[in-house]
């Protein structure tokens, strides 16, 4: 099994999801939306390849969509790096 490590922009990323999910939905909807998230995340502890290749953007990166976000991650023999949390519509090569 792999550990998770998230890189602090990704930390930040998921910061700003709960934020914005609070000021638009509320707290109980913001807390929803980020464990979906997080379990999302943390099924790559066993299954990192659920994600597809994203050699495209970066060698290397993999990214797994989860409702509107996407996470994009880095697979090494023991550890997944969530290298960022984006949304759906933002463009990766500007943020990556």
């Amino acid at each position: 099994m792999h550990e998770i490590v998230k890189r602090p922009r990704a930390r930040e990323d998921l910061k700003g999801i709960w934020r914005y999910s609070f000021t638009e939905w509320g707290e109980a909807q913001a807390d929803r939306y980020l464990a979906e998230i997080d379990a999302g995340i943390a099924r790559l502890k066993e299954h990192p390849e659920l994600g597809k290749s994203r050699d495209d953007l970066r060698a290397g990166y993999r990214s797994l969509r989860i409702n509107q976000h996407v996470v994009f991650y880095l697979v090494t023999p023991s550890v997944v790096r969530i290298v960022r949390v984006l949304h759906v519509r933002m463009d990766p090569d500007s943020h990556l």
